[in-house]
């Protein structure tokens, strides 16, 4: 059990650090500038996503099978990292660019600083990835808390000088850059004694190929997924409201995914390790484990949203935020569907049959856009909740039943 939680304590720095720096941020800003906050962080999201769910993902997946072709594996793994920087930096441009178009929102600052935090983000969190592959704990979580501090301490201090909404991304690209460079000092003297224990033979990447490319596509449409709902609040309802949606979304959302988050770090790893060696016995016990703890973590937040949802946003921003109370409740029952999701879906991922996921992904991604489009000029933010908890509720149940179909062989 210590082993299954040791990232827990990390996860939680991390979504504390995000809760408060909302209402930070709201003593410092207009409602205007909150809402161009919601954003700007919507496409720190795709920072986020699509690497988690590409890059680092593939990594998770294999370096523990190829850990005797360290360097073959990393020169792959770095090329591709390459190539996505390039292209996603481009895609940054043209989508902020596209927005700009139906809304004129984003400034050429605004833009730059997305694309700076890409760069830095992918690059610590690539990192901390061949860590938590080698199952390295105490180190990730060393590197990963630094990062927090720093990020904390200089927003707290850009934001008495300058009351701007760009300052807490100013201060993720200064913390990330710093705990990238020292991740990666420590990460090469690792890599180093590896290289001198194993015989380096080449690899065949084809493996590695044909499950990071729709992995890449995964993330996009889990992007579009979870910003959907803010950027069509903008257009129908304005930034006001994005910003009010923004503050009633992230608490109960952080509540559900603070304890999936972590466990998915020991969760991958451990899995994709018994997987490696045909361990059937284990592969099933922790599946099921996983199940049972999500379901009793997340009924017990759920509860407290029916009930003391109005009393939980009052201690954070000094009002009960009332209208919100069914955004925390819609958004804890959806955040459960995506744990669950999580769970059941990396079963396909480990046989590398990526392009279910996918699929899935993309189908979830039209239903949410489409449930917005309708819901969100009728029931506002309380529309926008309940689209998230839909498609999330689709995308688990079609994650659910592929899985058992996968397993009888009809799939």
């Amino acid at each position: 059990m210590v082993n299954r939680l040791f990232y827990l304590f990390y996860v939680i720095a991390s979504s504390f650090v995000g809760l408060i720096t909302l209402p930070l941020i709201d003593r410092y800003l207009s409602d205007y500038q909150l809402g161009m906050y919601a954003l700007i962080n919507s496409f720190f999201q795709l920072c986020i996503i699509i690497p988690n769910y590409s890059i680092n993902a593939t990594i998770i997946r294999f370096f523990s099978k190829y850990i005797h072709q360290s360097k073959s594996f990393i020169n792959i793994l770095n090329a591709y990292l390459a190539k996505f920087i390039l292209i996603f930096i481009l895609l940054i441009i043209a989508a902020m660019s596209f927005y700009n178009y139906i809304s004129n929102s984003f400034k050429t600052m605004d833009i730059v600083i997305v694309i700076l935090i890409f760069i830095s983000f992918l690059l610590f969190k690539n990192s901390l990835s061949y860590l938590q592959s080698l199952e390295y704990k105490k180190q990730f979580t060393l590197f990963a808390l630094t990062e927090l501090i720093t990020r904390l301490i200089f927003m707290v201090v850009l934001l008495i000088f300058y009351n701007h909404y760009l300052v807490p991304f100013i201060a993720m690209i200064i913390s990330t850059t710093i705990s990238f460079i020292l991740s990666r000092l420590y990460l090469n003297k690792v890599i180093g004694e590896l290289e001198e224990s194993f015989d380096d033979d080449k690899i065949d990447s084809n493996e590695i190929q044909m499950f990071i490319k729709p992995l890449i596509m995964s993330g996009i449409f889990m992007w579009v997924l979870s910003s959907a709902d803010q950027y069509i609040i903008d257009i129908f309802l304005g930034k006001e409201q994005t910003g009010y949606y923004l503050k009633a979304y992230i608490i109960p959302f952080q509540l559900i995914i603070i304890f999936n988050t972590a466990y998915m770090m020991y969760y991958e790893p451990i899995m994709s390790k018994y997987h490696n060696s045909n361990d059937q016995y284990n592969l099933k016990k922790e599946r099921n484990i996983s199940r049972l703890l999500i379901l009793v973590y997340a009924t017990f937040f759920i509860l407290i949203g029916i009930f003391y949802s109005s009393d939980i946003y009052k201690i954070i921003y000094g009002s009960q935020m009332k209208e919100a109370n069914f955004v925390f409740i819609f958004i804890t029952i959806g955040a459960t569907f995506w744990s669950f999701y999580k769970i059941e879906i990396y079963e396909v991922m480990l046989l590398n049959k990526v392009i279910l996921s996918t699929t899935l992904l993309l189908i979830a991604s039209i239903i949410n856009i489409i449930a917005n489009i309708v819901l969100v000029p009728k029931f506002g933010i309380n529309g926008a909740a309940f689209s998230t908890l839909l498609s999330y509720f689709i995308l688990y149940i079609s994650s659910y039943i592929i899985v058992k179909r996968y397993k009888k062989g009809v799939i």
